[in-house]
């Protein structure tokens, strides 16, 4: 048996500019774009619903952060339950929002964010808020923390839902090229 092989490659080269800044700023606004992938266990804790107190929700959450500058990103969120929810198997959420976040700085390993999400849960529209932390464990790794308050059922005269949350889980940054 003969078998003859013919190839051929396109190789693209990546820079993120001169590599004379060294800031995280230059890798985002060069030919590359940052961002995160958070997984985290989220409690909903002091859940009201209709004015009745609820059993916590544990979520399994899931959040990536395409970073626009050192300063905002868009965060887009998914959240499932494994626990019961009003006799229900399960609770989902989906959210996306602005995010406002400290610069890394010089130390790199501490970076604190506010966010404000929209989206969805069985009832209804929805709305969180949060504030938390990364913390770096490396240049790719990062403890994740967040706590904040959420708010579903807004058109009606008073809240159908609400709770507080708490999440604790691990970040991972990584950049993609941009066209």
């Amino acid at each position: 048996s003969k078998n003859y092989t013919v190839g051929a490659a396109l190789n693209y080269h990546i820079h993120s500019g001169d590599g004379s800044s060294g800031s995280s700023a230059a890798a985002v606004s060069g030919v590359l774009k940052g961002y995160r992938f958070n997984v985290f266990q989220q409690t909903e804790s002091s859940v009201r619903f209709r004015g009745a107190e609820q059993p916590d929700i544990n979520l399994l959450s899931m959040q990536i952060d395409s970073v626009v500058n050192e300063h905002f990103y868009i965060p887009v969120q998914v959240g499932v339950a494994y626990n019961e929810y009003l006799g229900y198997p399960g609770y989902g959420e989906i959210l996306a929002g602005l995010g406002l976040q400290k610069s890394l700085g010089d130390n790199k390993r501490f970076q604190a964010f506010g966010q404000l999400l929209i989206g969805a849960n069985v009832h209804g529209a929805i709305l969180k808020t949060g504030i938390g932390f990364n913390y770096g464990l490396n240049d790719r790794w990062a403890v994740y923390g967040l706590a904040g308050q959420t708010l579903a059922g807004l058109g009606s005269n008073r809240e159908k839902f609400k709770s507080n949350h708490l999440g604790l889980g691990l970040s991972y940054r990584f950049s993609l090229p941009s066209w």
